[in-house]
């Protein structure tokens, strides 16, 4: 299944978010990026964005708090 309205590489803006959130580990980025295609398929934004990633961490406890909110 594809998200509709995601553009490829778009990750890649978050890419210094993401890393401190999993604190470079995949076996934390998989599920995130896993958990923020789900919220946004279930929102219907059907990309991932800045928000939908911030509340696919929270969902999943990664750091996504106060300590990362200017990455974003």
């Amino acid at each position: 299944m594809h998200l509709i309205h995601h553009e490829p590489k778009a990750l890649l803006q978050y890419q210094e978010a993401l890393y401190l959130i999993t604190d470079g580990l995949m076996e934390h980025l998989a599920p995130l990026v896993a958990m923020a295609a789900q919220l946004a398929i279930l929102d219907r934004t059907e990309a991932l964005t800045a928000d939908v990633l911030r509340d696919a961490a929270a969902y999943l406890n990664l750091p996504a708090g106060e300590d990362t909110a200017g990455l974003w």
